[in-house]
């Protein structure tokens, strides 16, 4: 069906697309970046806190966290919104992931374009937990290793003993010289391949993609991707609509620019969203859509060398590796994040506003099909079937009885379509609510002309298959709040194996930090106890202690 019939783009406005609102921040200070871990088995999650300055967080306060290795192969990544200056989450590190050095690196999207983007990122050596024994890794060269410690500041760590048996409490004491207003306090076993390769890396980075804009983004994010056909030639000025179901539905559309690339942004949507895009042709022609990522690659390939293991280091991997093993087939798996989403409306009714009649066909008795459906319940709706060509007509309430001269905007489940044969089979039993709307409605640049919304019962929307140029994809949005299962740990069962290799890993305002207590786990060796953060002066911080594990 020509989209034609019931879209009409009025020429006489000019279409505003991201570039026009996007602008250059200028930053006086970096993102801090700090990861709960140095190491990892594949298969963990890595938690990460990132501080972000007040100049700023009044313009743009979401934060994208990306896990890449040392060439510009992106693993995973998430957007998290930052609150009270922090932003804290976690990043996946995949089952499958080969044993390697890795790094974690947090910005902000107006970042992307600037001409200088040369950031710090957290090394993370990841041991694949498959692996019988490690005795050699290739590492990044120390060239690249960043050393932004103020060893002036005086912190005074005190503990109760300095040697420890295996599932222990430890209680530290904290002391300052000097007013700060936040620290992040780590406890964490000591990886000895660590101590050498830990620590931030400065790289010279450009954006994965640079149709991207720049844009700031406050409260939200921005989904990019562009139109091509066949052959993967980029389509320029086509239509692309989004939406989302739900109550109510969620519509916007722009137009594709020069290279086919469109953005849509969305607020405070956070979970995984399942979203359909479509590229609306009018002239019957076939397009595809592509999802563009939103990440930082390295301007230039880095130097690895190749380190031989000594014992020791080889050692603690393989006990590391068997406790993973262990640990696994004994205690539960725990979802971290679960399959939900979850946005505010826009507005208090659907897009296209409040309808004229909506109709609730469970309140009548059960019909078979559509056109009985609107034959008995949609007044001033006329669908006809003419040797299997389903046409919609709608009442325009402004002309008195009269019919608008085109379809009505036809909505399934929030999704406009263009096949009217999907009506067909739908009985009353199938649908929650119609929605008739028989004014003109207008939508940015878009004229409705009537519409038609039916709401079905089920959300899954298999009804897509059917259509040409429309596709569907599951996206991350903003990252929920959640927080550490070891921060919640007293006393486990001695029963089961205690594998933890983090204790403790908190902000706490200086002036109330005089005292903390975390258990040990099974683990043992070196326990490194660390303070770190921004001093008044904004230069960094970080005194550390280290107590031994028998």
């Amino acid at each position: 069906m020509n989209s034609k019939s019931f879209i009409y783009i009025l020429i006489f406005l000019v279409f505003g697309h991201f570039n026009a609102s996007s602008q250059t921040l200028n930053y006086t200070s970096d993102l801090v970046l700090f990861t709960d871990r140095d190491f990892c088995m594949s298969g963990d999650t890595v938690w990460f806190k990132v501080c972000l300055p007040d100049s700023i967080q009044q313009k743009e306060n979401v934060i994208r966290v990306q896990l890449d290795g040392k060439g510009n192969n992106l693993i995973s990544n998430v957007i998290k919104k930052a609150e009270n200056s922090w932003a804290e989450g976690f990043i996946s590190v995949p089952d499958s992931l080969s044993t390697g050095q890795y790094f974690v690196t947090a910005f902000i999207n107006s970042q992307r374009n600037l001409s200088d983007l040369t950031f710090k990122s957290k090394s993370l050596l990841v041991y694949n937990r498959f692996e019988e024994r490690v005795s050699e890794m290739d590492l990044l060269a120390r060239d690249s290793f960043v050393e932004n410690i103020d060893r002036n500041f005086d912190i005074k760590i005190e503990s109760n003993k300095e040697k420890y048996a295996s599932r222990e409490k430890v209680t530290v004491n904290f002391g300052f010289e000097e007013e700060i207003n936040n620290v992040l306090v780590r406890a964490s076993i000591v990886d000895p391949l660590t101590k050498e390769f830990s620590g931030d890396y400065k790289f010279k980075l450009k954006p994965s993609n640079n149709l991207i804009p720049d844009f700031a983004e406050k409260d939200g994010f921005l989904i990019s991707g562009r139109v091509v056909d066949a052959e993967r030639i980029p389509q320029k000025g086509v239509l692309v609509l989004m939406s989302i179901t739900g109550e109510p539905p969620y519509f916007d559309y722009y137009l594709s620019g020069k290279d086919g690339d469109f953005h849509f942004f969305l607020k405070n949507a956070f979970g995984k969203a399942n979203i359909v895009i479509q590229a609306i042709s009018g002239n019957q022609n076939e397009y595809f859509i592509e999802q563009e990522a939103n990440y930082l690659e390295k301007q230039c390939e880095l130097s690895a060398q190749t380190k031989i293991l000594t014992l020791i280091q080889s050692e603690f991997i393989s006990t590391l590796i068997k406790g993973n093993f262990i640990d696994r087939l004994f205690r539960s798996s725990n979802l971290i994040q679960t399959e939900y989403f979850e946005m505010p409306p826009r507005f208090g009714v659907p897009f296209y506003g409040p309808p004229t009649e909506r109709v609730l066909p469970d309140e009548f008795i059960d019909l078979p099909n559509f056109n009985e459906i609107s034959k008995e319940l949609l007044f001033g709706v006329q669908y006809r079937n003419r040797k299997g060509n389903i046409t919609i007509r709608m009442i325009n309430d402004s002309q008195s009885g009269g019919f608008f001269i085109n379809e009505p905007l036809r909505l399934l489940n929030g999704i406009p379509i263009f096949n009217n044969s999907l009506f067909s089979t739908l009985n009353s039993k199938d649908i929650n609510y119609i929605d008739i709307v028989q004014k003109e409605r207008i939508f940015g640049v878009l004229s409705f002309k009537g519409i038609l919304a039916v709401s079905l019962h089920d959300k899954s929307n298999i009804w897509l298959n059917q259509q040409a140029n429309i596709f569907q994809f599951k996206i991350n949005c903003l990252q929920p709040g959640t927080e550490p299962e070891y921060l919640s740990v007293k006393e486990i069962n001695k029963s089961t194996l205690d594998s933890r290799q983090v204790y403790y890993w908190e902000v706490i305002k200086s002036d109330s930090l005089k005292e903390i207590e975390f258990f040990l786990s099974d683990l043992k060796g070196e326990v490194e106890i660390s303070v770190e953060g921004m001093t008044a002066k904004n230069k960094m911080f970080r005194a550390s202690k280290t107590i031994e594990v028998k």
